[in-house]
C-alpha cells in the first residue's frame, strides 16, 4: 500500500507542477491576447474615422458605398490573434486534463489511506481487543 501511495503523490507532484507551468504559460497568452485586442480595437477606430470623412468628403451627387478595408498589419494581428487563442485553447484543454489527472491521483491516496486505516483498525482490534469484540466496540 505505501509504494501505492508514493507512486499515486508522485504523480501528484508531476501533474502540479505540471499545472504550475501551464496556468503560467495561460496568463501569458492572455496577456499578449489582451494587448494585440487593445491593438486591433485602436485599428479598427482608427479605419472608422477614416471611413466616416471619406463618406463625408465624398460628393453627395456620388453616393457611392465607401469600403471597410483592412490593411497588412491589421490583417497580420488578425492572423497572430486567431494562433494565439488556438494556443490558448489548446493550453486550457491540456490544463483540465492535467486537474482531472491530479484529482483522480489524489482521490487514490485518499482511498488507499482509507484502506491502511481499516486494515490498521482491524489489526488493532483483533491484537489487542477480544477477539469477539467488533469494529463498534473498538471505538467503545
Amino acid at each position: 500500500m505505501e509504494s501505492h501511495i508514493h507512486e499515486h503523490r508522485s504523480v501528484v507532484r508531476e501533474k502540479r507542477s505540471q499545472i504550475k507551468n501551464l496556468t503560467a504559460d495561460l496568463n501569458t497568452a492572455k496577456t499578449k491576447i489582451d494587448a494585440l485586442k487593445a491593438k486591433l480595437d485602436r485599428k479598427e477606430q482608427e479605419r472608422k474615422l477614416r471611413l466616416r470623412e471619406e463618406q463625408l468628403r465624398q460628393d453627395d451627387a456620388f453616393e457611392e458605398a465607401v469600403e471597410e478595408i483592412i490593411d497588412e498589419e491589421e490583417l497580420v494581428m488578425l492572423r497572430e490573434m486567431k494562433d494565439l487563442k488556438k494556443s490558448y485553447r489548446d493550453s486550457f484543454t491540456l490544463l483540465k486534463g492535467c486537474k482531472s489527472e491530479y484529482s483522480d491521483a489524489q482521490t487514490q491516496i485518499d482511498l488507499v489511506k482509507e484502506r491502511l486505516i481499516t486494515n490498521f483498525e482491524v489489526w488493532y482490534a483483533n491484537e489487542f481487543d477480544h477477539p469477539e469484540s467488533t469494529m463498534e466496540n473498538v471505538y467503545n
